[in-house]
């Protein structure tokens, strides 16, 4: 019987889906987020590297989980072409992975879960997705949803909310354009709206946000519409560049820009309201409005 099980895992079809399947390069994984300690600090460094966090925590943690499923054994139905790794418990959740090659050369997958003692019940979806026709191991692109209240519900993360992406995953990064309903972790109040990164371990990357908060200080309830655009390079220096509009700001336009070295410290600050202090000369990055790099 073992033996047989270990011979599934060599089943053509399923080292296929398993292939295509997406991994944690979808997380940014980046050593120009290693934590250093400077006189001035970065705040802008530091919003960046808590989105960086955010995402790893709401979508790393569950491809990582993902990995670990698809490194045991699964079985195969010919009928369906569908791969299944079979049900395990661990603290209290019951968990299981299908993968099904469609006719169109996609791939459907989705973890499912329940709180139960037995496999009766109902499955939750707690991480879906959908994979392009010629995707494999090192390149692939496809969709997927993070149920982030299901995860919660059954105790296999924290936060609230949905995330849905579409990403371009390569041989060292990815592209990743997400959307989020009412969406935190441990790190963020629940916010709506979009998120779209693009990194490469050995380039640096960047990360764009739009989202609606209170970024009011006191905070008072009133949403703003808040755009914040950061870059960085491989060894860690970066721009960010900031919008607020709507809400308290009014008719106003509020931007703000602010740079930072390798170590993390500011190096120029400039805003609306504040005088410019450092040198522009200093950015790692130019203003992208003017299509500088």
């Amino acid at each position: 019987m073992l033996l047989a099980l270990f011979a599934a895992c060599t089943i053509p079809e399923i080292d296929d889906l398993r292939d295509v399947l997406p991994d944690n390069r979808l997380a940014i994984d980046d050593d120009a987020f290693v934590a250093t300690e400077v006189e001035q600090p970065s705040a802008y460094y530091g919003y960046t590297a808590d989105g960086v966090d955010a995402i790893d925590h709401g979508v790393g943690d569950v491809l990582d989980q993902l990995g670990q499923i698809t490194a045991f054994p699964a079985s195969w139905v010919e009928r369906t072409h569908t791969a299944t790794w079979v049900p395990w418990l661990q603290d209290g959740v019951w968990s299981q992975l299908w993968a099904r090659a469609d006719d169109d050369g996609a791939t459907t997958w989705a973890i499912q879960a329940k709180a139960d003692d037995s496999l009766t019940g109902t499955w939750l979806d707690v991480v879906a997705g959908r994979v392009e026709a010629g995707s494999d191991a090192i390149q692939s692109t496809g969709v997927l949803e993070v149920a982030m209240d299901a995860l919660a519900k059954l105790g296999m993360a924290t936060g609230s909310g949905h995330l849905w992406a579409t990403y371009e995953i390569r041989e060292d990064g990815a592209t990743v354009t997400a959307r989020v309903q009412d969406f935190s972790d441990d790190l963020w109040e629940p916010v709506d709206g979009t998120v779209r990164y693009d990194w490469d371990r050995s380039q640096g990357g960047s990360m764009e946000w739009a989202i609606a908060a209170d970024v009011s200080e006191p905070a008072n309830g009133v949403l703003e519409d808040l755009r914040i655009l950061s870059r960085w390079d491989a060894a860690g220096a970066g721009r960010a560049d900031a919008l607020v509009t709507g809400g308290d700001a009014g008719p106003l336009v509020f931007s703000e820009v602010e740079c930072w070295d390798a170590a993390h410290a500011t190096v120029f600050h400039d805003s609306i309201i504040t005088a410019p202090e450092g040198e522009a000369s200093s950015c790692a990055f130019g203003d992208p409005s003017e299509g500088t790099p």
